[in-house]
């Protein structure tokens, strides 16, 4: 494909579509002055889970990243937070095979909601870092 060219081959991420296996897609996207509203906000999400963390409900830590198994029900998948100084992201996962997230690149001020297949949640810090090169040439591009 020449480059500037859009490819509209994929449809949409959705129950039934085959989705390539690494597909990140951006939803939304907010600035903000001093903090996301309360639906991009993922440190609100992350709270709101961990209280509602039962007995049955499990925490692990891999490289930072944490898998919150709430608990409270058997259809309930995973969640995942991780937070830096720069970024937090919470992702919040069902059943099936595509994840909901919400990144906060706190430095930039910006927000994003996303989708993302269940094996990218590992690739979190990729995701980070493409998203942040993005913005950077739509800023010089400006």
């Amino acid at each position: 494909m020449p480059t500037g060219e859009i490819d509209y081959s994929y449809a949409g991420v959705g129950f039934g579509n085959e989705a390539p296996s690494d597909l990140v897609e951006l939803q939304a996207l907010q600035f903000y002055d001093r903090a996301p509203q309360d639906y991009f906000d993922p440190s609100l999400r992350y709270k709101n889970t961990i209280r509602a963390v039962t007995a049955a409900g499990s925490l692990t830590v891999i490289d930072g990243l944490e898998e919150i198994k709430p608990g409270w029900s058997a259809t309930e998948g995973s969640h995942w937070h991780l937070a830096t100084d720069d970024t937090e992201v919470f992702i919040s996962c069902d059943l099936i095979d595509l994840r909901t997230g919400f990144l906060n690149l706190r430095d930039l001020h910006l927000s994003a909601h996303i989708t993302l297949k269940q094996h990218s949640v590992s690739e979190l810090r990729k995701i980070d870092a493409t998203l942040r090169s993005l913005i950077s040439s739509w800023r010089e591009n400006q």
